[in-house]
């Protein structure tokens, strides 16, 4: 397979090395003959809250570029939504005749067995469009993860069934299809094609979203001032600490999640 990486990174400096290094590798070794082509985005998203200053993300990654160790770099300081920013990496990747799209952003850690069970995982079932991923997400620190795993769908075939192609994103990790060659192709979102999850004996990668960090505090105001989303996490601001959302649950009849760590996981 030829699998295009659609790495977005922005103000996460201190993450580059942990979440780029990983695919670097398996992009200079053909981890298990495939193909990896790598599509870094850096950029601010529109809605989120700005930083004071801009750390080096960028400046890492342009020379990450000029090292060879990526395909393509996008940057810019005008800000773009999700869909639009991850829409310019989709194409660029689709120019270059990809088979596969793989959605990876810098706050998350692969190993070499991630990449190479879920790649093997998505090689070994043909028949299937797209794919979720079960990531371990960490939270409060680094030594604590959610028991119950994230998986949002982070792998679409470029081609489906009908002749189909990808063309852009409608949601965040979600992409649309339509016929290129015909005019007003009417254009199908990914959920009308059959998915499935990625168990996590293929890959169980970490993911860093919700520490007790500012940008913790940030993202909670990106979703629920710009985006209009209920969140499962709160700021307190009285102890400056991030925690659950507890009226979220009660709202559901759900008990807080269980908290796993990760010294205790197998």
């Amino acid at each position: 397979m030829k699998i295009g990486i659609i790495y977005t990174s922005y103000q996460m400096a201190n993450y580059v090395d942990m979440s780029l290094n990983p695919w670097v590798s398996a992009r200079s070794n053909r981890v298990d003959g495939h193909t990896y082509l790598i599509v870094a985005v850096s950029l601010p998203f529109e809605g989120f809250p700005l930083e004071s200053s801009v750390d080096d993300t960028e400046s890492f990654l342009r020379n990450r570029l000029y090292r060879g160790d990526i395909d393509h770099l996008i940057c810019q300081k005008t800000p773009l939504k999700e869909t639009e920013a991850r829409g310019l990496a989709l194409k660029w990747l689709v120019g270059q005749n990809v088979d596969v799209l793989w959605m990876c952003d810098g706050d998350e850690r692969f190993t070499q067995s991630d990449i190479s069970g879920a790649a093997r995982f998505v090689d070994d079932n043909p028949w299937v469009q797209w794919f979720r991923l079960p990531y371990r997400n960490l939270v409060f620190d680094e030594k604590h993860f959610l028991a119950e795993p994230f998986t949002p769908p982070r792998i679409h075939r470029v081609y489906a069934p009908g002749g189909y192609k990808v063309c852009n994103f409608w949601d965040d990790n979600n992409v649309l299809y339509n016929r290129p060659w015909m005019v007003d192709s009417p254009v199908i979102q990914d959920i009308a094609f059959s998915s499935m999850p990625i168990p996590t004996s293929s890959a169980n990668p970490l993911h860093y979203t919700w520490l007790n960090n500012e940008r913790s505090r940030k993202n909670i105001e990106y979703q629920t001032k710009s985006r209009k989303w209920l969140c499962s996490y709160r700021w307190d601001e009285e102890a400056n600490q991030l925690r659950f959302n507890e009226p979220y649950f009660a709202a559901r009849g759900l008990p807080l999640p269980e908290v796993i760590s990760l010294d205790s996981s197998p």
